[in-house]
């Protein structure tokens, strides 16, 4: 019996620190090599460093991304959008990507991302900007514009988080396999983190078919980063909707929506527009939560035009 208990731990041993180890040899682990290098580097109040990308001159416009997520997932709409008379900012929210990471004393919400996100507005000394928010980064934005509804002259929200939105409650595999110990044991063997990156990535597009080549390295790869894993699950695990205020909401805002979006389901697009006075609605026909990767040229036109009524300083 103790033999087989000895052989039983060996086994399990073998069977969480192997992969990882083999996982380079076999080409199954992250490419840090397609990871794209960083912009510059802004420092926000508090000493916190943000990766900040720029294209164009103008009125600006700030992209804000989702969760978990980075500056350059937004390709190739900012190159589309950086065609009209527009200075197009893109940042890693602090967690993610190249930008600086969250202490585990501070909070990991909503609030905790607008204020960052007016923080990093001044340093750019940026007194209004067009906010676009992108998933999570909708609910960021739209806190952004209830903490401070000065800075903010219009709001773009794409397939974004609002009050309605509901997660479904994970059973306790699910729970299990979205621990942070198991998940970064996944992306360092390879083969389980592809294939969750696969899976997950195939809800967001709706299908495998509808995801672009390069996604899957890097996603993989951007989430492999210090630290990405930790901000994503804690942001997840505190979301809360309910302070969005959105009838409060004054400004401008076009809420742009997935007619098939798995992830943020239409009817909370739907509902934001009922709850925002005057906001306009587009959905996308058989769009997916993807839809700045895969309708560029489709989001860019409205979104330039929308926030054409700009004026004044950028």
């Amino acid at each position: 019996m103790k033999k087989i208990l000895v052989g039983l731990i060996v086994l399990v041993a073998a069977l969480v620190l192997v992969p990882p180890v083999l996982a380079p040899l076999f080409g199954w682990a992250p490419d840090a090599s397609v990871i794209p290098p960083p912009g510059r580097v802004v420092e926000i109040a508090g000493g916190q460093r943000v990766n900040v990308v720029e294209e164009g001159s103008g009125p600006a416009i700030v992209l804000v991304h989702g969760l978990p997520g980075n500056a350059y997932d937004w390709r190739p709409l900012p190159q589309r959008l950086a065609r009209g008379a527009h200075r197009i900012i893109r940042y890693d929210r602090i967690g993610y990507g190249h930008s600086d990471r969250r202490g585990e004393d501070e909070a990991f919400t909503l609030e905790t991302n607008a204020r960052e996100l007016l923080a990093l507005l001044d340093a750019l000394q940026i007194d209004r900007a067009t906010l676009v928010g992108w998933s999570y980064g909708g609910g960021v934005v739209q806190t952004a514009a209830l903490l401070a509804p000065q800075r903010v002259r219009r709001l773009v929200l794409i397939a974004a988080v609002g009050p309605s939105y509901q997660r479904s409650t994970p059973g306790w595999l699910q729970r299990a396999l979205r621990s942070e110990p198991v998940v970064r044991w996944g992306l360092a063997a390879g083969f389980p983190g592809r294939a969750q990156v696969r899976e997950e990535s195939s809800r967001a597009f709706g299908s495998i078919e509808a995801m672009p080549s390069w996604w899957p390295d890097h996603a993989l790869a951007m989430m492999s980063l210090p630290g990405t894993i930790h901000s994503w699950l804690e942001e997840h695990r505190r979301l809360r909707v309910d302070g969005l205020r959105t009838e409060e909401i004054r400004m401008p805002v076009l809420v742009i929506q997935g007619e098939n979006d798995l992830l943020v389901p239409a009817s909370v697009g739907e509902d934001l527009q009922r709850q925002i006075a005057g906001s306009e609605l587009l959905i996308v026909s058989r769009g997916s939560h993807m839809l700045p990767i895969t309708h560029p040229d489709l989001l860019a036109g409205p979104i330039l035009a929308f926030a054409g009524g700009d004026s004044g300083s950028p």
